[in-house]
């Protein structure tokens, strides 16, 4: 699947994203990724780093179809000073999941 320029409404928590889809707002969880819960203090640490990772950066997506709950399943990349970089592996190396 391509990738594509996501335009970020909100953060859930660390593995799921709000993306605005035209005059929708759907909710975009990161592909392979299971981050603690934002209620507690891991998962509250997970959120942050997601946020701190995306602002104020192009942030894209290629996705890969629904989970369960009927959200979109994607693979995150952000730009960076070394070019196009996988959240997933940022997610991984920051130990949150």
């Amino acid at each position: 699947m391509p990738i594509k320029p996501a335009k970020i409404d909100s953060v859930i928590d660390g593995d799921t994203l709000k993306i605005q889809k035209g005059h929708r707002i759907l909710p975009v969880r990161c592909r392979f990724i299971d981050c603690p819960e934002p209620d507690s203090k891991w998962g509250m640490r997970a959120k942050e780093f997601l946020e701190k990772a995306i602002a104020d950066r192009e942030v894209s997506m290629e996705e890969w179809g629904r989970d369960r709950y009927g959200r979109i399943l994607a693979d995150w990349y952000r730009e960076g000073e070394q070019g196009r970089e996988n959240l997933q592996v940022a997610i991984v190396d920051a130990a949150l999941t």
